[in-house]
């Protein structure tokens, strides 16, 4: 059985993102529940539509964790947010398994009245002011606390201009069958959602969610996305070399993917500091491995969970945070914790560039032969050297270009949409 659905990773990301800024995680599952209320009325999507869609609309304010526009976010009149909407919509098209969906992110802060773009998908158009429906109108009950009639008769004043008649349509229907909008049971909303979210469980998926909540961290620092992707290839491969398949190979994979994500809570300026940290500043980052136990608790096997957390855990219990021994280390454990050294070593840093190939093997092998990391692993590492390393290093190239191609697209929807860019 797999370890991770629906439910589960609604409540990874959840916890992840709130460390960042909560105000925008309790705003995305309103605009979720409301989304999902307007799907049910109008029929025309399946129950895997719906949890791609509802996820899609969880994380439609993503792009805002990268600017500075979430305190403009929280003004219902406002069309000063246009730039976390491109982000947004890029960071789901390429990060994300919902790449159907994303142009509703990128088209959410749109008014009906705008919408002239001819190559524009009608479904594009249809989700993109289902969204910007439901965006504007939990804003109304969260800022300006309304039954739900006057809710309702605001938002039927921008019939045709700001929304979409045939959106407000569901909606008013919606109600009917309610409550949906004002003040509603929240524990109620979130238990509908994940209700609907624990029918998704596709395999193929979760990988890519578990990437995609690396890349939530990258909005912060890119050096630490591709640091996880390094050390999630380094463990694949050892763990094949050390007959590892099937349930026991995808723990080590969910593992490393999941090692750093308390990152996400870690401040910007610790995470890319171009100097050596001060205790008080290292005792910041140490945390990280304390956040990723609260984001993932309960949400995963606790072996996929022991393998993330014990990845700073030294042989000789001279680790951190517990300070465990070689013999509460498993070989799972100890394949994580030596590709995380690799990858950092031979990564770039905002500090550091990388180390040259020799260099990081004499390091390895004098933390194995201090007792810091498991000889059998290390030994391993070192015979595999060359081609595991070429194997990262490819992988971290296409990853840049992938970045460079985005930047290029950011620019080209800018000139697309000139309103994006006046604002």
């Amino acid at each position: 059985m797999n370890p991770l659905n629906g439910r589960n990773l609604f409540h990874i990301i959840r916890r992840s993102l709130n460390f960042v800024d909560e105000r925008l995680v309790g705003h995305g599952e309103q605009v979720a529940y409301i989304v999902l209320k307007l799907l049910e009325e109008d029929g025309s999507y399946d129950t895997r539509q719906r949890c791609g869609i509802i996820f899609t609309a969880l994380l439609h304010d993503i792009g805002a964790y990268k600017t500075e526009e979430i305190d403009n976010m929280v003004r219902f009149e406002t069309k000063d947010v246009q730039s976390h909407s491109i982000y947004g919509y890029l960071f789901v098209k390429y990060f994300s398994p919902f790449a159907q969906y994303a142009s509703a992110v990128l088209l959410h802060h749109m008014d009906y009245q705008d919408f002239s773009e001819p190559s524009c998908r009608s479904e594009d158009q249809k989700l993109g002011q289902i969204f910007n429906l439901a965006d504007r109108a939990a804003l109304c009950g969260e800022t300006q606390p309304a039954n739900a009639n006057q809710i309702m008769k605001k938002l039927k004043t921008y019939s045709g201009s700001k929304f979409s008649p045939a959106a407000l349509d569901l909606l008013e229907k919606a109600e009917k069958r309610g409550p949906v909008l004002g003040r509603v049971d929240r524990e109620k909303q979130t238990a509908e959602l994940l209700s609907l979210l624990d029918s998704w469980t596709n395999e193929d998926e979760i990988d890519r969610f578990l990437q995609m909540l690396v890349f939530s961290i990258d909005f912060r620092s890119r050096y630490t996305v591709a640091h996880t992707f390094a050390t999630a290839q380094i463990s694949m491969d050892l763990a094949r070399i050390f007959g590892m398949a099937g349930r026991d190979l995808q723990r080590v994979k969910y593992g490393a993917f999941l090692h750093d994500l308390g990152k996400v809570g870690i401040p910007l300026d610790i995470l890319e500091s171009p100097g050596r940290l001060s205790d008080s500043d290292m005792a910041l980052m140490r945390s990280h491995i304390l956040l990723s136990e609260k984001i993932i608790k309960g949400q995963i096997e606790e072996e996929t969970a022991l393998i993330a957390l014990r990845h700073h855990e030294k042989m000789d219990g001279s680790g951190y945070p517990r300070g465990l021994g070689g013999e509460e280390l498993t070989i799972a454990q100890r394949i994580v914790a030596i590709a995380d050294i690799v990858s950092a070593l031979n990564g770039e840093r905002s500090y550091k560039r990388p180390f040259p190939p020799e260099r990081v093997k004499s390091i390895l092998r004098e933390m194995a032969g201090s007792g810091k990391l498991c000889p059998m692993v290390t030994a391993a590492m070192l015979d595999h050297f060359n081609e595991i390393i070429e194997k990262v290093n490819s992988g971290s190239r296409k990853l840049y270009e992938l970045y460079h191609h985005i930047e290029e697209e950011y620019r080209q929807i800018l000139s697309k949409y000139p309103d994006f860019a006046e604002n």
